[in-house]
């Protein structure tokens, strides 16, 4: 993930490599150093990935049954991602939910939290 944050490229292509041959043949094992295989580049085929959002995150926050600043807190600290995509993930989350469940402002309070001076600080904790 820090290689597709930090290369724009590779963001837009994921997904787009396609090894020539059959593919069952050339599954590695996971911890195995990356190797060369023969193919192509299909550009129908790329997926693409979003690297300024946590989508794993998104889902929890949306799936939450009780939305107080302390549950969405929670749900956060159970992630771990740079701060600036756990902020974008909040506002996308916060911009999602006020179309449909206008309230207290629990996204806001939350992106409040999510300042390093305050994380580090032993008052920062909402526990």
């Amino acid at each position: 993930m820090c290689h597709l944050r930090a290369v724009p490229a590779c963001q837009q292509t994921w997904g787009a490599f396609r090894p020539d041959g059959p593919e069952d043949d050339i599954i590695p094992h996971p911890q195995a150093p990356p190797s060369l295989c023969v193919g192509s580049f299909e550009a129908s085929r790329q997926l693409g990935i979003d690297c300024e959002t946590s989508l794993p995150l998104l889902e929890a926050l949306r799936d939450l049954q009780i939305v107080t600043d302390e549950s969405v807190w929670h749900t956060v600290t159970e992630f771990i991602e740079p701060l600036e995509v756990f902020r974008n993930t909040v506002k996308r989350w916060g911009a999602e939910r006020a179309a449909t469940a206008p309230g207290p402002d629990v996204p806001d309070n939350v992106i409040l939290l999510l300042d390093p001076q305050l994380l580090s600080s032993p008052e920062g904790s909402l526990n």
